[in-house]
This record gives structure tokens, sequence and C-alpha cells, in this order.
């Protein structure tokens, strides 16, 4: 039995059972399931790990027997076949925030302003999403000049922002100043 484990996704070393017994076959590139009497079965498992949202999502997934059979007073026939597709959705939220800072060159006693985007780019809400920014060295920051969205947060500081649910498609935008 074949059966290559879908774009975005990578097989499990060791996770294999046939009939509940481990082996470490590789589904890649081939799993022997053994005889198997007639009107019986087995029963093959393996995990993948998903390390990307892929695309196409779901994701489509068939395996492929190659066996052999005996008639009575016959050469042996080989033959192949191939399993229904499995789809199975990934869901994941994808966090990939970016900062920037309104001045590049700054003199002692200036103001910076920094902006950190934080995009949910996955197709499921991030839940709990705090941002941690420590206070650059050289810097003092201005109490009460965090903002989300533009609303001011009073007495936090960028070292513990709660940002709280993330919507699938959506970005929540961070501010805060420091004084050089």
């Amino acid at each position: 039995m074949t059966d290559t484990p879908p774009a975005g996704t990578s097989f499990v070393p060791g996770s294999v059972t046939v009939n509940g017994t481990p082996t470490t076959d590789n589904p890649a590139t081939g799993i022997n399931v053994g005889t198997i009497a007639a009107n019986g079965n087995a029963t093959i498992t393996f995990q993948v790990r998903v390390n990307t949202l892929p695309t196409p999502n779901p994701i489509p997934n068939s395996a492929t027997s190659s066996f052999q059979y005996n008639p009575p007073n016959q050469p042996p026939i080989n033959r192949n076949s191939t399993s229904n597709i499995v789809e199975t959705q990934i869901n994941a939220p994808i966090i990939n925030p970016a900062k920037s800072a309104n001045q590049q060159i700054v003199n002692i006693g200036d103001i910076i302003t920094y902006t950190i985007t934080v995009p949910n780019n996955g197709n499921i809400s991030a839940t709990n999403v705090i941002v941690t920014d420590p206070i650059p060295a050289g810097t003092t920051f201005i109490p009460n000049s965090v903002t989300v969205n533009g609303a001011t947060q009073s007495g936090v500081t960028p070292t513990n922002i709660l940002l709280g649910t993330i919507p699938a498609g959506q970005t929540t935008n961070v501010t805060f100043q420091v004084q050089v």
C-alpha cells in the first residue's frame, strides 16, 4: 500500500501501524500489509504533520494498493486499486506581525512612534493574542501612549499588550511611543 502525504504535510516517522502493530514502513515508499484472507481486511494508520496552510484546502488524499491473487489452475494476477478520496480541512490562524517606526534618524529628546501591524492571514480566528515588545535601550516609554486600533490603552505597556481575538482576514494595529 502506498499513500503519498498531501502537499503542506509531512509524514511522522514511526507512526505507521498495520492492524494495530507498529512498523517502520513509510507510506510514500510502501507499507507491506502481508497476506489478507478472503473476505478479510487490513487497517493501516499513520500520521502526518501539517507544516503550512495548504493549497488546496481541504487537502485531498487517497491510497493505492498493489496486490496479487492466484486463481485455481492459473498464473498469479497482479492488480492495483485506489481508495476513495478523503478530504481534510486544515484550520489555522497565521499571525505575522510587522513593526515600523515613524522616524529612522532621531536626536536626544525626540519621540518615536512605533506601529506594530498584526494580521491574521489564516482561515480561523486567532485567540488570546498578546504583543510583547521590550522598550528599546536608551529610550523611555511614554505612559498611556499604547493604542490598539486607535483606542488608547490606559496603563498598558508594550511589554504585555492583550489583543484578544483577531478574526481570520483581519488586522489589528498597535502603536506606542518612546522618548530618546
